[in-house]
């Protein structure tokens, strides 16, 4: 059995988050060191550190994007449009 169907998802997100592309959740972590039986810190140890840095800064570039999104929603449509 895959890690996709153990675990009740895609194969297609288990790729994205293999190739860093998505961020799982803590459920989705959870269960996926469940699968393998491993412990969740078990998941990033082989991580080179690197990597584990950009996963942190896509995490704070996004917060970032979405509140200048929530800002420039918020004007514009406190100036009427």
């Amino acid at each position: 059995m895959e890690l996709a169907e153990k675990i009740g998802c895609s194969p297609t997100l288990i790729g994205k988050i293999e190739t860093m592309k998505r961020f799982p959740s803590a459920d989705s972590l959870n269960r996926i060191a469940k699968a393998l039986e491993v412990k969740v810190s078990d998941l990033f140890a082989e991580q080179e550190p690197e990597a584990m840095k950009a996963m942190a800064s896509k995490r704070k570039l996004k917060s970032k994007l979405e509140r200048l999104m929530g800002k420039a929603v918020d004007e514009f449509f406190r100036q009427g449009f």
